[in-house]
This record gives structure tokens, C-alpha cells and sequence, in this order.
């Protein structure tokens, strides 16, 4: 009997962090998507990421001081 040698190898899983206005929302949306069609896992907890994704208004100064106490 046969056997094969599968390995499975994990998606990137990629975590989003949307602030500021509506429309962030709809850019990270995009961006899940797009990322799901290239093979990527959207995750929901930072945590358990491989990377992540804060998606701000970072020219609103208070949307980019929210941003960076958010990474920190």
C-alpha cells in the first residue's frame, strides 16, 4: 500500500483593525477579499495573526494617534 506524503501548509492568516470613517470599513472589506482570493485566512483576533492590518484615516492626526496607541 501506498502512501503519500501531504503536507498541508497553513494560509497566512491576516487580521484587519478598521478606525476612523465608513468608508474604511468598505477599503478593508475590499481588502479581505482580495486577500481570501489570493489564499490568505481572515482572522478576527490580532493575537492569533500572523500579521495585522490597522486601516485608519492617518491623515486626521487624532485617527493616526488612535492607529499608534492601537500597535502599541
Amino acid at each position: 500500500m501506498e502512501t503519500e506524503n501531504v503536507f498541508e501548509i497553513e494560509s497566512p492568516r491576516v487580521a484587519f483593525i478598521t478606525m476612523g470613517c465608513a468608508k474604511n470599513e468598505v477599503d478593508t472589506q475590499r481588502m479581505q477579499s482580495q486577500l481570501t482570493r489570493c489564499g490568505f485566512a481572515i482572522e478576527q483576533d490580532p493575537e492569533a495573526a500572523d500579521a495585522v492590518v490597522v486601516n485608519t484615516c492617518s491623515f486626521i492626526q487624532s485617527a493616526t494617534e488612535e492607529s499608534l496607541e492601537t500597535i502599541f
